[in-house]
């Protein structure tokens, strides 16, 4: 399972090869903190991108944020906390998602590369 977060997303509608491969292979997903990423600055101006965005998001399977991803999260946080190389709240909800699924991450923020350091996998687009 790929589990696609903000920037990859983005990137899918910029024309990444690589991402929209991953995509149409169809065992693809995101979460619903990408969701809110990518669509809130949206909302102020629905042209082009709100809809292009929107019809993804429509199609594309959502993951919530539930128990166990937090329980993941938490854990992640703390773990990469204690190794001195945190990242922001956000991500380490994406990142719980995605342990949570058994997925990997596919980004395009080098942040998510600190991940790797504790066993949940990304793929940088």
């Amino acid at each position: 399972m790929f589990i696609l977060d903000s920037s990859a997303i983005i990137d899918f509608f910029r024309g990444n090869e690589k991402v929209t491969r991953i995509i149409e292979g169809g065992n693809s997903a995101t979460t619903v903190f990408s969701y809110y990423e990518v669509m809130r600055p949206l909302l102020e101006n629905k042209g082009r991108q709100y809809a292009f965005f929107w019809f993804y998001f429509k199609k594309a399977r959502v993951f919530d944020f539930d128990m166990k991803a937090c329980e993941e999260s938490a854990e992640i946080f703390s773990k990469l906390s204690s190794l001195g190389t945190p990242i922001n709240h956000v991500d380490a909800m994406i990142a719980g998602i995605c342990r949570s699924r058994k997925g990997k991450i596919v980004t395009k923020d080098r942040d998510f590369m600190k991940l790797d350091k504790i066993g949940v996998e990304c793929i940088l687009v």
